[in-house]
């Protein structure tokens, strides 16, 4: 996806200094390469994307509506963007000199963004899967073209807190408008769910038989098979 000339000048601010992922509740810095996964995004298409950690504001706001203390944000990069972030990760120390960054600000920064046309007709694949450790469950969500998204989400933003008796502060989406905010938005498709089949567990009818057959307490926490 093509990126704004503002988006692309913070990435390019941000070089050097890693991504972050939250862990045990608190926000925690890793390697700007070192979380890379695969995610299918679009459920009609059998390909994943490769998919890396990068440091979204979801990491900080996404806790405070969820209580979830383990949240990482992916988005698809292609394999050429990777290989070039990797390179630039080995380079970090360098990078990070402002004489550097003002040097690739003038040869890299895009002078625009996306045309009226890609914003109007492109879409996004959102993904986002929860787990309790034991049970995972899935969920899909098409919206119009990221930059034509973000104007519409603050548009209805405004109209609606025009309209509410929010209390003055600070609130993320689902806080203040509730879940079918986005749903509300034009262009937007419906939640896609995956679940899985409920866990069939046999209960003995003696409680004294219950038991667990292994523990393991690796640094992180227990795991129970």
């Amino acid at each position: 996806a093509q990126l704004s000339h503002g988006t692309a000048k913070t990435a390019l601010e941000k070089l050097g200094s890693g991504s972050r992922i939250r862990a045990a509740g608190r926000i925690k810095r890793i390697g700007s390469t070192s979380d890379v996964t695969q995610i299918k995004y679009d459920p009609e298409e059998e390909k994943t994307s490769t998919s890396l950690a990068i440091p979204w504001g979801d990491v900080a706001t996404a806790f405070h509506h969820t209580g979830i203390p383990n949240i990482k944000v992916y988005t698809a990069v292609s394999r050429k963007q990777l290989t070039a972030m990797r390179l630039g990760s080995w380079l970090s120390p360098l990078l990070m000199l402002p004489g550097i960054k003002r040097l690739l600000e003038r040869a890299s920064l895009p002078q625009g963004g996306p045309d009226a046309a890609t914003r109007d007709q492109g879409h996004v694949w959102v993904y986002g899967e929860a787990s309790d450790g034991f049970r995972s469950v899935t969920c899909r969500l098409r919206t119009p073209e990221g930059y034509h998204f973000t104007k519409l989400a603050a548009v209805e933003a405004m109209l609606r807190l025009g309209l509410s008796d929010l209390k003055p502060g600070i609130y993320t989406p689902v806080q203040a408008f509730g879940s079918g905010f986005v749903s509300a938005l034009p262009g937007v498709g419906e939640f896609l769910w995956e679940e899985p089949p409920p866990m069939e567990i046999e209960v003995p009818k003696d409680p004294s038989r219950i038991s667990v057959e292994a523990v393991e307490v690796p640094d992180d926490g227990p795991t129970i098979h």
